[in-house]
């Protein structure tokens, strides 16, 4: 949980506990708190607006990079250990020594 978020969540339950609305009230705190509110929900869904860029953002870069697998294929990896392993075994079946074939 990020400190937004615990700011936004503390700020939600201070607004929750808050006492209602009084002849006592001046019409100023009334005025106040509507701009807080008007500008919490502003930012809220500026928050939702990103997250959801974002979240399309990611998609779209989803379905670009399918099948554009950089690199050797599996088979292709299968193929060379397969030669590999069979070119060792022909040698060490053929009697040549990796020492004697190098000097």
């Amino acid at each position: 949980v990020t400190d937004q978020e615990k700011k936004e969540a503390e700020e939600a339950q201070r607004q929750r506990s808050a006492p209602a609305p009084t002849a006592e009230t001046s019409l100023g705190d009334l005025k106040s708190k509507y701009q807080e509110m008007t500008s919490y929900i502003a930012s809220l869904e500026r928050q939702k607006k990103d997250i959801e860029d974002d979240m399309q953002k990611l998609a779209e870069q989803a379905r670009n990079s399918t099948g554009k697998a950089s690199g050797f294929s599996l088979v292709q990896l299968i193929l060379a250990f397969l030669l590999g392993a069979i070119a060792s075994y022909l040698a060490i079946a053929s009697g040549v020594s990796v020492a004697a074939a190098s000097t």
